[in-house]
């Protein structure tokens, strides 16, 4: 059965280990109806993991190691904070005798960490979750490969992820004031 984009038959096989953080494998799979041989390469980045692909229709991982390496030794790791700017929580008024409605908090991660995760209560939570994590991760991938080649393709992927995202959002419509119809740690496991 025929899908178009999307990759079909994956195989990985001859894992090499490159560096204390890189690995890499030969690689099969189909295509839009295309078979394709080539090489991925995992490398561990600031806690999170970054593929990358290559491949034709007859290529191997050793015909791909050099460009590899290249851009194995070309990962500059940064220190930098991955903290998107958050406006600091405004304080709570003081407790009045008077009868008023339940406060309602806006959900507002500082990181995305299972707790924070946890803590997730709406669908809008949900989204604003996601955002979140998708915020982190292309502020991981652009400490990782600036000044490098892969850098420019930085402000593509931006675009690609907030137009998946805003279409997310969309199928969300109306429903973001909603509860989780799913628990809280099933969100984790």
């Amino acid at each position: 059965m025929k899908q178009d984009g999307s990759l079909n038959n994956l195989t990985e096989k001859d894992g090499q280990k490159l560096g204390t953080d890189a690995y890499g494998w030969n690689m099969s799979f189909d295509y839009e109806g295309s078979s394709y041989n080539g090489a991925m390469i995992i490398v561990s980045v600031d806690g999170g993991i970054l593929t990358l692909f290559m491949s034709s229709n007859n290529q191997t991982f050793e015909n791909y190691r050099d460009a590899f390496n290249a851009v194995y030794q070309s990962l500059k790791y940064s220190p930098r904070n991955t903290n998107t700017s958050q406006a600091a929580p405004s304080p709570r008024p003081a407790p009045s005798t008077e009868q008023s409605e339940p406060a309602k908090t806006t959900f507002s991660p500082t990181d995305t960490s299972d707790a924070t995760i946890e803590s997730i209560s709406t669908y809008g939570d949900y989204l604003t979750m996601t955002q979140k994590i998708i915020d982190e991760y292309l502020v991981n991938y652009e400490n990782a490969f600036r000044g490098t080649y892969l850098e420019s393709s930085l402000s593509e992927q931006r675009s690609e992820y907030g137009a998946a995202f805003d279409e997310q959002k969309k199928l969300y419509g109306n429903m973001t004031k909603q509860k989780l119809s799913i628990t809280k740690s099933s969100l984790v496991d």
